[in-house]
């Protein structure tokens, strides 16, 4: 992403923030979206989404975690820290990385697997 549009996100971050208007879900969605359209992002761009994902994914609403998840689960540059970040959230947002194929470990197939939580058991059964 050039650094333009890197400086305008900020400044309208700033801009939401100091109006008290609420606009960090929507950053992440571009910031994301910026990153996808990219065949190859700079590193510095990956580590300040990396930064800002890491710091509002737990934050934010359930269907904006929703869109991430299912946007970045299968893309080879998503950082290994926002997918952490939204497998933690649990739920529908886990469901949403196992169905679109975000890598697990065995353990971590187990441990979802003997969970109560209905969504992932089916996401796993639907895997292939």
């Amino acid at each position: 992403m050039p650094s333009r549009i890197a400086a305008d996100l900020a400044h309208l971050a700033r801009l939401a923030s100091d109006g008290g208007l609420d606009l960090r879900q929507v950053a992440l969605r571009v910031k994301a979206d910026l990153l996808l359209s990219t065949a190859n992002p700079p590193a510095e761009d990956m580590e300040a989404f990396r930064d800002m994902a890491a710091a509002l994914i737990p934050v934010i609403d359930e269907p904006t975690a929703l869109i991430l998840a299912r946007k970045l689960a299968g893309w080879r540059h998503t950082p290994p820290e926002v997918l952490a970040a939204l497998r933690a959230r649990g739920g529908e947002v886990l469901a949403a990385l196992v169905r679109k194929g975000t890598p697990r470990t065995p353990a971590e197939i187990e441990d979802s697997a003997a969970g109560a939580d209905a969504a992932v058991t089916l996401a796993l059964g639907a895997r292939r």
